[in-house]
Formats: structure tokens, sequence, C-alpha cells
């Protein structure tokens, strides 16, 4: 092969080939040779490269054909996309380096290779075997070759080009294919076989099919299983069993084929001859070890033998009443019937050679046979003929069609006074079916022996039939050191404890008919793996389970990234958050130590007119301050809960006013109510801080009005709904939609919707805690909020809480004014000095005695003592005992006190109906004095209702 450059000039640098951008394309082989520093590699800098060189890499990159040039005397590797699968995990490190450091495992082969073509000579080689490690691990692979020199200007060989083409599938398939004809080739040779076995002679099983196992009587499954000898032989006639014995011991002892006839009496069926045609497999010992074979029903053919007996016997005594049961068999046998004379000449055929074959009998009677047989079968024909007496002998050939084409026949012959009395059947779809079956299985065991899923058959109580290369090397064992094993019991599951026990347990499920998948961790001995792992059954025509299709695919990096992009993203949203909340606590921080300050600066000068604002300042911050914390607390799904059935619908009726107000002139508020919407499982206060918040988003999104819609529904969701697939159980919900006609958002910023601190408003104008605590809060109470949007089509957000068990309970009306105490006496436990101290002096003005103490150890006492105590107070979060556990003491001692907890944040305490009793309510913090002063009044004024113990 000579190689030049385009104006034929050697080694001229010239031309676009010489850019810096050389070589200009060739995919991702031609980009690995731009990113290479060439200049550290025996072929020097790229633009010092020969001409020739350059305009070889510039036909090779894009080529489709697999190809790969070892240049130089060192035999530097360069290769094009195409090639680069065929070396596994050489490429890319085998790009432009001396082909011994990458093929060592197989230079010894190689080598005499490349220097036979480097010397000039065209090497070529179909299904040329190569032993290479490429997965990590050495095979054998087949390669189609053409290693050509490659030529300068000159005639000097500057290089090999190596043309080559993977043939390993094809070469396995072909194996396989032989194998499976191995297989098939005596059904095919013994005519019309209706079963097939394989005796393990060293184990005494017999494995069959069904059909073979009907006719002896037997479960087909127990026979697919295997069964004893045995169980067989009982079946067979007795007459019969003696030279079944002797014809099988010939067969084994001489290791020739097997052909007997005998007739079967299965329970409650009737006798049928049959013929068994089988060989012997001889083991790595040279002894006997299998006997593989079909079984052929031939009652019919040896009926119709029998007719033709009597035929011939009718036609010598010349009796009319047995020359009409002649008549009758012989013309009404499907099969082809013929009597021909040892030469081959037709004396009679019956009516079925009008049916098969399209022939008329007279225009068939006086023919030579082989006048009918196809030209290629004509050398079977005349070698059966030429033995004189094929008494016994069953063989196929194709006979010619009225119309031209061929049948294939199969025959069974009998000689009888110089007569050839023969019995054939059509047996074309047959062997259609056997072919095509043959292909079929050759192409799902290509599939099987080279997928790189784990992958195996079961038998439908788990026992392990076979399994796939791929899965046996993620054990390191061979399929006879797993193979009949309960699948179970095997290592890939009996390493990683309760494991096979899950595997025991789903295996009757499958074989009824389900499916089994989920994905499991397993220690293999090649160590711990990740596997999307499925059992799934296999049905014949019938619907019934004839197998287990197990299947593992590895899913161990892909777990491996998943874990770490969530590390990620939780690393990046803890940074957000701390970050956003260090930015606006700063900000009502300074509002409230900057008011504070001033205050003490005009209190100190005497100047005390205008304080109120300054008051308002902080005031105000401290509020902010304390909307964040509850947002913060919805978002960490942490807010304390005052969960109960809501009417949804009564919800928004009740805050049209207010949205109304919220949104302005410029946006149409539509309400769609429907009717009977289910009471939703919620908390009110959160429910409608999330709409108001919903409604302000939309509110600033549509900055040139526009609509929004507000509906309740009721929905329920199916397992196979797609929020399931987000963790949503299944059930009936109550969906609470908003959806406007604003700018809408693109996908990237909806990916971050629900992110702590995202906002895409201006500074000032969001803290990016809406959608987020509305997140929290919507999954603290067991719904889920779902967000749809399109650039300029505007936004969808759809809250869903579960569906409420209980009718919505009637709010009875608070009472109003002050009431006279009556020596009532609270005792307040807490151990913040400055909220202990609220409490005590909100107790004071209100008229109430109270007694103070600082946690368990202080209270206690107090609590054993005799004094009287109409209400605790206590904080959630308290050092040693919490409030809760003191509640339960003191209960113990006074069955009857009320409770009232304070709590900032406790994480038992979420959801107020798990963690509340009887005459016990709770107030977080922070709180309005005015909220905690109608509380405590509420509480004291309260009838009990009964008392915990």
């Amino acid at each position: 092969m000579a190689l030049t450059t385009p104006d034929g000039v050697p080694g001229d640098r010239s031309g676009p080939a010489a850019s810096g951008g050389f070589p200009p394309d060739g995919g991702e082989c031609g980009m690995l040779m731009r990113a290479i520093d060439w200049s550290r590699t025996p072929l020097g800098p790229i633009d010092a490269w020969p001409a020739v060189l350059r305009h070889a890499v510039d036909l090779i990159l894009p080529s489709r054909a697999q190809i790969v040039m070892f240049w130089g005397p060192d035999f530097l590797a360069l290769y094009n996309d195409a090639y680069a699968p065929t070396i596994g995990n050489k490429h890319p490190r085998a790009l432009g380096r001396p082909a011994r450091e990458n093929w060592a495992e197989l230079w010894d082969d190689l080598e005499p290779l490349l220097q036979r073509a480097r010397a000039g000579e065209t090497v070529f080689a179909e299904d040329r075997p190569f032993a290479i490690e490429r997965r990590g691990f050495l095979e054998t692979v087949w390669f189609d070759i053409s290693y050509s020199p490659a030529r300068g200007d000159d005639g000097t060989v500057h290089g090999v080009v190596c043309v080559v083409s993977e043939t390993t599938e094809r070469v396995l398939a072909e194996r396989a294919l032989r194998a499976a004809n191995e297989r098939v080739e005596l059904a095919l040779d013994a005519g019309a076989a209706v079963g097939t076995w394989d005796w393990d002679i060293t184990a005494d099983r017999v494995f069959a099919d069904a059909r073979f196992a009907r006719l002896y009587g037997i479960d087909p499954i127990r026979a697919e299983a295997g069964a004893p000898i045995s169980a067989f032989v009982a079946a067979i006639h007795p007459e019969d069993r003696a030279h079944v014995a002797a014809d099988i011991a010939r067969a084994l002892r001489a290791g020739e084929r097997l052909a007997t006839e005998y007739r079967i009496c299965a329970p409650g069926a009737p006798i049928r001859h049959v013929l068994a045609r089988g060989y012997t497999v001889a083991g790595p010992d040279g002894r006997p070890a299998r006997l593989p074979g079909v079984l052929v029903d031939v009652t019919e053919q040896r009926v119709a033998e029998q007719a033709l007996r009597d035929l011939n016997e009718t036609l010598e005594r010349q009796v009319a009443e047995r020359t009409r049961e002649r008549d009758r068999a012989w013309t009404n046998a499907q099969d082809l019937l013929l009597v021909a004379d040892a030469d081959g000449t037709i004396r009679a055929v019956n009516p079925a050679w009008r049916t098969v074959l399209d022939h008329e009998p007279e225009d068939v009677v006086g023919t030579h046979l082989l006048d009918l047989v196809h030209p290629d079968d004509r050398h079977l024909a005349e070698e059966l003929l030429s033995q004189g007496s094929p008494d016994g002998l069953s063989w196929e050939w194709r006979c010619r069609h009225r119309d031209g084409s061929y049948r294939w026949i199969g025959w069974r012959a009998s000689a009888e006074a110089g007569l050839v009395y023969a019995t054939g059947r059509d047996i074309t779809r047959r062997r259609e079916h056997a072919q095509a079956l043959e292909r079929s299985e050759a192409r799902l065991r290509s599939v099987f022996e080279t997928s790189y899923q784990y992958q195996g058959l079961l038998s439908p109580d788990g026992t392990l039939l076979d399994a796939n290369p791929a899965s046996l090397a993620g054990i390191m064992a061979r399929r006879e050191d797993v193979i009949g094993r309960p699948y179970w019991e095997t290592p890939w599951f009996t390493g990683t404890p309760g494991l096979p026990e899950q595997i025991a347990a789903a295996v009757p499920r499958v074989a009824a008919g389900e499916s089994f998948r989920r994905e499991i961790v397993v220690d293999l001995p090649t160590g711990r793996r990740a596997f999307d792992f499925s059992l799934r059954p296999v049905q014949d025509a019938a619907g019934r389970v004839i197998a287990i299709m197990p299947e593992a695919m590895e899913v161990t990096e892909r777990r491996a990234a998943e874990e770490q992009l969530r590390q990620a993203q939780k690393m990046e949203a803890v940074g957000q958050l701390t970050g956003g909340i260090a930015h606006d606590f700063n900000n009502l921080l300074t509002g409230i130590i900057g008011s504070i300050d001033i205050l003490r600066r005009r209190i100190a000068a005497g100047r005390t007119d205008d304080l109120d604002r300054f008051f308002d300042a902080a005031a105000t911050s401290a509020h902010r301050a304390a909307g964040l914390t509850h947002r913060l607390l919805a978002f960490s799904r942490r807010q304390s809960l005052d969960l109960r059935p809501i009417a949804i619908d009564g919800l928004i009726g009740s805050m049209e006013d207010l949205l109304h107000r919220t949104l302005g002139e410029r946006i149409a508020l539509r309400v769609e109510r429907r009717d009977a919407v289910w009471p939703a499982e919620g908390d009110a206060n959160q429910t409608e801080n999330a709409l108001l918040n919903f409604a302000i988003n939309a509110r600033d999104a549509m900055p040139d009005g526009g609509t929004l819609t507000i509906t309740a529904t009721n929905e329920t969701l199916a397992p196979e709904h797609p929020f399931c697939a987000d963790g949503v159980a299944p059930g009936d919900y109550v969906a609470l939609r908003v959806t406007d006609t604003g700018t809408g958002m693109d996908t990237d910023v909806l990916e971050r919707a629900f992110d702590p601190f995202f906002t895409t408003k201006p500074i000032g104008q969001g803290t990016g805690l809406g959608l987020s605590m509305a997140y929290g809060y919507a999954k603290q109470a067991g719904g889920h909020l779902h967000v749809a949007s399109r650039p300029g089509v505007g936004t969808t957000v759809s809250l869903l809480l579960p569906r409420a068990a209980r009718p919505v309970e009637a709010t009875a009306p608070a009472a109003d004014g002050p009431v006279d105490s009556a020596g009532e006496t609270v005792l307040v436990v807490e151990d913040d000095p400055g909220v202990r101290l609220t409490v005590v002096e909100v107790l004071r003005e209100l008229g109430y005695e109270a007694l103070e103490a600082i946690d368990a150890r202080t209270a206690l006492p107090i609590l054993h003592s005799d004094c009287r105590i109409d209400l605790l107070v206590s904080d959630v979060g308290l050092p040693g005992l919490d409030g809760r556990q003191i509640a339960e003491l003191a209960r113990q001692r006074r069955p009857g006190l009320k409770v009232l907890f304070i709590t900032g944040y406790a994480e038992n305490a979420t959801v107020r109906r798990d963690f509340l009793g009887p005459d016990m309510e709770l107030i977080t913090k922070p709180f309005a004095v005015p909220d905690l002063a109608g509380r405590i009044r509420a509480l004291i004024e309260r009838a009990p209702t009964g008392a915990t113990g």
C-alpha cells in the first residue's frame, strides 16, 4: 500500500494538514490526537510528522472500517474510533504508544505478523484467533485481518496498515449452532419426533420434555427437573423390557447409537408403539456419561404397516371381507402408503398421494421411485435400494409435488416376499419449525452468553438450570459449581446475611405468576456490588409457569455517583441556608439592637418624646425574626403543626377579601368552587400562609396584570401516579391549586424553586423561603407540593393534603373580657430567665399567683407538695427531664392538672395531636403577650375533660 501526500511529495509539510488543529476531525480519536503532546513521544511534534504519515491519518480517522496503523520500527499505534472498541480498556492509553507496551499478552503472536507485513508481505486471514486482555481478563477473540505494508513514494515501508473486523460473535454463534444441531440431529433423522430426553448416567437422572413425560404418564414438571430411569422403565410393556435393556447396554458398551422399538403402557392410556433413537456421550474418563435422544410415536405407522401386511394376505387369500378392511385402512390413511419392488418400481400407492403430493395414484404406479426424489437426495435413495432389504429402516428425503415443488417426507419401510412396504409422512412443516427453532435458539443463546447483565434460568422450584458467563464471573465460579443447586444457596446470595431468605421467599410467588424486582446490595467474592435485580416467570402457550428468569443489572457505580451528588446537593443547600440565615438575621438584629441603643441614649439624655417609633421598629424586626424562624422550621419540617380536619373550600372563602387586597386591581381573582370537596388533614394557619404565599408569588409574576385561579378538588393517587414515584403514598388527597397567567419559569429556575433562600425577585422583595416553607409543611403533613410552569404561559402550584378521616370540627367562640381571679396558682417551669420573667409578669397582671422553677429538679418538689396549683406552664425543651415528662410525673400526683407547653422547637412536638394529652395545649415561641394571656386564661377557665394516668 503506497501512501503519498495530496501533491505527491513525500515529507511535504505544507497544506491544511500542517495547521495547529491537525488532525482536523476524526471523532474521539482525532480529539485525543489533538490533545496529546507528541513532542514527548517517539513520533515527535505533530507538525514535524512526515506528510505521508499525516495523509495516512487523514485517511484512517474518518473511516468506518476498524483500522489501526503501526508506524515505524517500534510499531507506534494510531487508530480510529471504529477500532477503539476492539481493544477495550487498552484505549486510549495505546494511542501513539509502541505496540509491545499494550499488546504484551499477545506480542509473541502479533509481532511475526507485523514483521511479515513490514518486510513487504500482505498478511490476510479469516477468523484468526487472538488471546487478548481488554476487559480485565484474558479472553480469546477472532478477527478477519488484512495487514498491508504502508509505503512512501520511494517504496520504503514506513508502517503496517491493519484493517480488521471482529468476528468473535459470529464464531461463537456458529459453535452454539453446531451444538444445537447435535441436539436436533436425531429428531430430524428419526421422523415424527414426539419427545426428547437426556439421561445423565452418572446421576441416574433422565431429563425429558413434556411430550415425552406425558407419553410415559409422568408429571412433566418432574420429568423436566429429572427423574430416575426406573420411573420411565415402569411404563414399558413387560414383554419389551428385556430387549430394551439389552439394546441400551449394547449402545453403552460399544459407545454407539441406540435404536430400539417397544411399546408403552401408561396408566389410563392406550398402548403406543415408539421408536427410541439416541447416542452415547462419553465423560472425561472415557466412560459413558450421557445418553440423549428422541422418541418417535410410530403407532400409526405400525397400524399402516399392519394394514399393508393385511393387504398382502388378502390378495393371496382373495377373501372379500378382509379386502374391505384392507381397503378402508389403505384409503383412509393420512400418511403415504407405498408398495414397491425391491428395485424401486412402484406397484401400489394409496389415495393420500393425491392429498399430500397431488399425484393421482394411477399416474404413480409403474414409475420408478427415483423419478419422484429430489436430485440432491437420489444418492440416499440409491443407497437404500442397493441394500436390497430396507426392513426396519427409516429415512427422510424430498419428493416432487405435482406443481414441481418438493415436500420433505419421512419414510419407514419393511420388506416381505420381495416387496417393500413403506409409510411416508409429510414433515415439511416440522422441518421448517425445527430450522426456525434452531435459528431462534442460536440467537437467544448468543444474547445469553454475551450479555453483560447477570442472567440465568431456574426451574419453578428455584433450582438453577443455567447461568451466563457474566454472572459466573461475578462469583468466580464455573457452571458445574452452581447448576442444580437452589438459587438462594449459591454464592450470589450466601455472602449477604438475610438475602438468601428473601430470595427463597420470592421464588414461590414468581412460580405462581408474579414478578419480583428490587434493588439489592450483595457481598460477592469480587466485592460488594449493587444490582437492579428481578425474577420473572417464563410461561408456556397455556400460561403455565415453566421456568423462572433471574436477571441483575449492576448499578454500583450509578449508586455511588448518586450518593456523591446527594452529598454535594446537601452541602450546597446547607451553604445556601446558613448564608441566607446569617444575612437575614444580621439585618433583623441591626434593627433591634440599633433601636434599643437609640432608646437608651435618648432616655439617658431625658429625650422621651418620639420613642414609640423606635419601640415599633425593634418590635417589627423582632416579629420579622420570629416569622423567619417559623419559615425555617416549616422548611425543615420541624414546626409544631396543629393537624386537624379543615374545610379547604371554606378556608379559601374566608381569605377572598384578603386575597383581593393583596393582588390589587390589575389582577382578576377567580375561585372555582366544586361540590363535595373532602375535608383535608392539615394545619389551618399553615395552609392559609401557603395560599397567601402562592398568591403573592403569582402577583409578582404578573406585573402587567392577569388572572389568578384558585380551585380545590378531590384526587385519588394510584400507585402508578407520577407523584408516587417521588415518595407520595397512594390514596385520597385534597388538592389546592393556584394558577396564574404570569411570566412562568424556565427549567433551571423550576428545578431550584424549593431551594432555601432562592428567589428571582429583586433584593429586598423576597426571602426565598416561601415555597421551601410550603414544601416542608406539605411533607410534614403527609402531603405533597408540585409546581408546573411554562415560560410565557404561567405557573400552577398544587398543594396536596391527605383526606381527613373525620369531619371538620365546629370552633367554639372564645370568651371575651377580663375574668376575676379566684386565687388560682400557676407553676412556671422555664430555664430561660427572660422568658420566665415574661410569663410570670403576665400571670401577675392577670391576677394569678405565680410560682417559678428552672427545671425538673426545682419543679418536682413543688408539684409533690400540698400547695395549690391550677395550671402548669412549662417549656418543652429543658435540661434533664423535658416538659412532657414533668407533666406526666405531675399528673401522677395531680391527675386533673392542666398544662400549657411553651416551645421554640422540639422534635417530638412537631405534630400536636400526637404530643398533647387531655387538657394540654401548646404555644410556640416567640409569642405575643396578649396571645399568652388569652391561652392561660382560657385553660384555667376551661372545665376539665379528663387526665392521663
